[in-house]
């Protein structure tokens, strides 16, 4: 093996382990990229859903009053 082969294995394997230095951190943010935008997603979807559950009751209070009405009585 002659010095100029040598002196490219010896580059290339150099240059192969920043691309994978720099792959593992580009990952890494990703990943916690990904993570914030999957908790963010939960919270939306989680308010959605308690904001469409008070519309469906509400809706549900006013379709049906004289139940409502009732069940208040008899509570209190």
């Amino acid at each position: 093996m002659d010095a100029y082969t040598l002196a490219m294995v010896i580059a290339g394997g150099g240059a192969l382990g920043v691309l994978v230095w720099l792959l593992a951190k580009v990952g890494k943010a990703l990943i916690t990229i990904t993570e914030a935008l999957a908790a963010a997603a939960v919270v939306f979807l989680a308010m959605w859903l308690a904001i469409k559950a008070v519309a469906w009751a509400l809706r549900q209070t006013f379709t049906h009053w004289r139940t409502s009405l009732t069940v208040v009585a008899l509570l209190a």
